[in-house]
C-alpha cells in the first residue's frame, strides 16, 4: 500500500485537511523520521514521487488547515442564538 491508497481508504481528505502538507512518520531502529508528503503534486502533476510505499508501523497524518468554513463553523451558532433569542424573547 502507498500514502495515496492509505488516504483514500481513509475517507480521503476532507475539506480541512491539508493534502499539500500530508505527514508520514517511520520509525527506523529506534529513530522517528518525518516525510512531507504532497498530494496534490501526486493528483495533478503524477509526481511520483510523493506516493511512498508505506510499511509496517508508519504512521499517515493528514493535519488540519485551521481554515474556518461558515456553513459549518458559524452557521449553526447563528442558527441556536436566533431560535434561542424567539424563544426567550427580548
Amino acid at each position: 500500500m502507498n500514502v495515496y491508497a492509505a488516504v483514500s481508504a481513509a475517507g480521503g481528505v476532507d475539506r480541512k485537511g491539508r493534502s499539500k502538507h500530508v505527514q508520514l512518520i517511520r520509525q527506523i531502529d529506534g529513530v522517528l523520521y518525518y516525510r512531507e508528503i504532497n498530494l496534490d503534486a501526486f493528483v495533478k502533476k503524477h509526481d511520483m514521487s510523493q506516493n511512498i510505499a508505506l510499511e509496517d508501523g508508519d504512521i499517515v497524518y493528514v493535519p488540519d488547515s485551521g481554515k474556518i468554513i461558515f456553513s459549518e463553523d458559524i452557521a449553526p451558532y447563528i442558527n441556536i442564538y436566533a431560535t434561542y433569542r424567539s424563544i426567550v424573547g427580548d
